[in-house]
């Protein structure tokens, strides 16, 4: 299952991308070079994917609908900067905390492994 990893940070984006190749080998990681190129980037991996986006949170609703305008499903895990510290999940989307251990990255994007592989079945 392809992966699509938007974060303007070059650091964190590197943490991410290889917490994610550690894990889940030969799995493709795409990265996104900016905001407007999400909806590009998703349909060039096609299939099934998840989708960790860093933005702020008034371009999440405009993010969620550029990764869902294509016809595969998405799962979104959000990275944002809030006040709980707490992750949290809804329907196809859910929200990490900054900041945030592999650990709890990790979870996440099994979580949303998990579902996509349920509802291909």
């Amino acid at each position: 299952m392809p992966f699509l990893v938007y974060e303007p940070d070059h650091f964190v984006r590197a943490d991410i991308c290889e917490t994610i190749a550690m894990t889940f080998q030969g799995q493709a990681i795409a990265i996104a070079d900016d905001f407007e190129s999400l909806a590009e980037t998703a349909n060039v991996l096609g299939g099934p994917l998840i989708a960790v986006l860093s933005v702020p949170s008034d371009k999440m609703p405009e993010a969620s609908k550029a990764l869902q305008s294509g016809s595969k499903d998405v799962k979104t895990i959000f990275i944002s900067d809030g006040t709980t510290g707490e992750s949290k999940t809804q329907s196809d989307v859910s929200f990490l905390i900054r900041p945030f251990s592999s650990e709890s990255l990790l979870s996440l994007i099994r979580n949303a492994s998990f579902d996509l592989q349920q509802a291909q079945k």
